[in-house]
């Protein structure tokens, strides 16, 4: 015979299940996520490498270069162009480019970021950032945004060896912030940052993009802003 309490056993035991299993922190990747700076990260390449006779079409930015970090991009197009620079050199002359526009207000916040990381927040959810970006261009936008102190662990392109789609840096910002991967969400906007995410044994939420267009939709939770948030991921 069933009593009150084994009824209430049967019901509540679920719901304790699903808060054992909440979603502990949720890592951001920058640039495309945390502010619409992809296309000012493209024009700053392209107006430092046009010395050297060197464009990007728009397309293969989105499909090879987009999330992928300056090192990788700038040795790359010399590689093709048969430039031999150093490219060191030329990776501090964009940064100061892409420093400028951010400086003249060219970056901006995606919709609804700050009050998204105040919600995370009340609902005692930690944040991250992991980037393939330079901690420097990082720094300077948060700044720039007033968003400097909403997150306590920052990563950039120093920080870690393997750039994505290897999980480093979403593996690391779970270990700085004391929490098991399984436990992460990660919202990412390029194709090698989803499957960085998904290599890392976390969630995804993909944020809209030129990169993401043919994602299946019926796969991927894909959202243009964070008041589109579907909050019951965090279950």
């Amino acid at each position: 015979m069933f009593t009150i309490y084994s009824w209430a056993a049967i019901i509540f035991k679920p719901l304790l299940e699903l808060k054992i299993h909440m979603i502990q922190a949720v890592i951001f990747d920058f640039d495309g996520v945390v502010v619409e700076s992809e296309s000012v990260h493209y024009l700053s390449f392209c107006k430092t490498l046009e010395p050297l006779g060197i464009s990007i079409p728009k397309e293969r930015w989105h499909k090879d270069f987009a999330g992928t970090g300056s090192v990788s991009i700038i040795s790359t197009l010399f590689r093709e162009s048969g430039i031999n620079e150093d490219v060191s050199g030329w990776v501090e002359k964009r940064k100061k480019v892409y420093a400028d526009f951010v400086k003249k207000g060219m970056v901006r916040q995606i919709s609804g970021i700050r009050e998204f990381i105040t919600d995370l927040k009340k609902r005692k959810i930690k944040v991250a950032i992991a980037s393939g970006g330079h901690r420097q261009n990082i720094l300077l936008v948060l700044e720039s945004a007033g968003l400097l102190h909403e997150f306590p662990v920052i990563l950039g392109a120093e920080d870690f060896k393997k750039r994505k789609p290897d999980p480093e840096v979403f593996l690391l910002a779970a270990k700085k912030l004391g929490v098991s991967p399984s436990d992460c969400l990660a919202v990412e906007d390029s194709l090698p940052g989803i499957e960085a995410v998904e290599r890392a044994g976390m969630k995804v939420v993909v944020m809209d993009s030129p990169a993401t267009q043919h994602l299946n939709k019926e796969q991927y939770t894909i959202i243009h802003n964070f008041s589109e948030f579907p909050f019951e991921l965090l279950l």
